[in-house]
């Protein structure tokens, strides 16, 4: 009797062995990255010291879950550098500081939103007119879905081929010959997770000397950069920052009637609106009405405490504090805490707008250093 021959091996059998070898690749990554999970999304560290990256808009979805804090703070570049223990020291509390410099509206809904399913008992949100810009999709800059934390995110976190390189290197950083390496690829910007302290994340280091970057010339500089070229004054603004601000801020609060929102308004020096004012009446008064608007809905809310920094001169008007004309100091951010502990600046709900009126009074009457 003839033997039979073996039967070969189809396309359709190889196709499913490169399915199955490849499903359980991805699931010994997702394994790894669920073990190790940079980011403590689903539990703190077990075998190894906790690692941070500065990167806030990664950063925060896993500061939101792993650390513990009845206060979360939002801004954007004028308090990037905010020490949480500053705003500990002066308001109280225990705080968790999410500011993400050039942070838009819409990414900062997403944060607040996933820090407000921890149940803080109060927001301290930083406001200013860049971050109510009409931007693009969220999701283009921001994994929105990870702080949603649903299917699709944390699949993508455990998937993720960063997440594992990420995850490999805290690993090997257990022993010294790797630390090292994994200290010059954190330097140039390979690796991402590079603190081991959530508190100094985006933080000036103490006894750094600032005046080389923050100081009048400075300040002047940038002034005349932004009469030569109008756009980088206000190319983002327009009308629809009040249709952001609803959207983004006021319905966030709304939602929240049980937290308390603490709002403040940032100085910028008192060269930026005399720029705006200067190179277009009429742009200057188009954010003025939307400041009028944000105060007026602000004042109404029962649940939001407002601070309007924008009219005190002994800051605005010393460009010995800028290095630009908006962003100060960050000393100063320890000025803004002690006025917003002892109420000092704080809006009047029954007139909402008092601190406008005299900003406007000092533009029109300001006239800015010569050489």
């Amino acid at each position: 009797m003839a033997r039979s021959m073996p039967r070969a091996h189809g396309p359709a059998i190889d196709a499913l062995r490169i399915v199955l070898a490849a499903a359980g690749i991805a699931g010994l990554i997702a394994a790894f990255n669920y073990v190790v999970d940079p980011l403590q999304i689903f539990h703190r560290p077990w075998f190894y010291p906790a690692r941070y990256t500065s990167d806030p808009r990664l950063g925060n979805a896993g500061l939101i879950e792993s650390q513990r804090f009845d206060t979360a703070f939002m801004g954007t570049s004028f308090s990037y550098a905010m020490r949480q223990s500053e705003i500990d020291d002066a308001l109280g509390g225990k705080s968790l500081k999410l500011a993400m410099s050039g942070g838009t509206s819409k990414e900062q809904f997403v944060v607040l939103s996933a820090a407000l399913r921890k149940q803080p008992q109060r927001i301290v949100w930083q406001m200013d007119d860049y971050m109510f810009r009409d931007s693009g999709d969220v999701d283009a800059y921001l994994k929105s879905d990870l702080y949603r934390r649903d299917v699709a995110g944390l699949s993508s976190y455990l998937f993720d081929l960063g997440t594992g390189r990420e995850a490999l290197w805290i690993v090997l950083g257990l022993w010294k010959p790797t630390r090292r390496l994994g200290f010059r690829l954190n330097e140039i910007g390979y690796l991402k997770f590079d603190r081991d302290d959530p508190a100094e994340l985006n933080t000036v280091p103490e006894g750094v000397n600032l005046s080389a970057a923050f100081n009048q010339s400075n300040a002047k500089s940038a002034f005349e950069q932004n009469l030569k070229n109008p756009g980088l004054a206000f190319s983002s603004f327009s009308d629809k920052m009040a249709a952001n601000f609803d959207r983004d801020a006021l319905a966030l609060i709304r939602a929240n009637p049980g937290v308390k929102f603490i709002v403040y308004f940032p100085p910028s020096s008192i060269l930026d609106p005399v720029a705006i004012r200067t190179i277009s009446k009429a742009t200057f008064e188009m954010i003025q009405r939307f400041h009028e608007y944000q105060l007026r809905r602000l004042s109404e809310l029962p649940n939001v405490s407002v601070f309007d920094f924008r009219d005190v001169e002994a800051i605005t008007h010393d460009l010995s504090l800028y290095r630009d004309t908006i962003h100060y100091l960050p000393d100063t951010n320890k000025k803004l805490l002690a006025f917003i502990a002892s109420g000092q600046h704080q809006v009047d709900r029954a007139k909402p707008t008092a601190a406008l009126e005299r900003l406007r009074g000092q533009v029109e009457r300001y006239v800015p250093p010569s050489d």
